[in-house]
């Protein structure tokens, strides 16, 4: 599952995990690879147009936010999760979107 992630990005993403920064997607992929198993409650999100990433379609780039809890594997403990990353238009692939930048704490 984590394999199909890949799609998702672009070699020059940037993506931050806890203060980490990543060279690429596939030091990304290796990583996720070794986290054990997590369950996400999702408690609340949003997401806002950023006009100045328009492209000549019309479509432009949207900023997500994420936040709840998960659990790594069996644990009962429950941790606070915030996420955000930029959806920006693809121009090789019209309708479609890649995460240009992630954050996640």
């Amino acid at each position: 599952m984590i394999q199909l992630l890949q799609r998702f990005y672009r070699e020059d993403s940037a993506i931050l995990w806890n203060g980490n920064a990543f060279p690429g997607i596939a030091q990304y992929n290796d990583f996720l690879s070794n986290l054990p198993s997590t369950s996400h409650e999702v408690q609340s999100f949003d997401c806002h147009p950023i006009p100045a990433t328009m492209n000549s379609q019309g479509a432009c780039g949207i900023l997500v936010s994420v936040s709840g809890t998960l659990k790594y594997g069996d644990s009962p403990v429950k941790r606070l999760f915030s996420h955000a990353f930029m959806l920006i238009p693809d121009i090789e692939k019209s309708g479609t979107f890649y995460i240009q930048s992630e954050n996640l704490r």
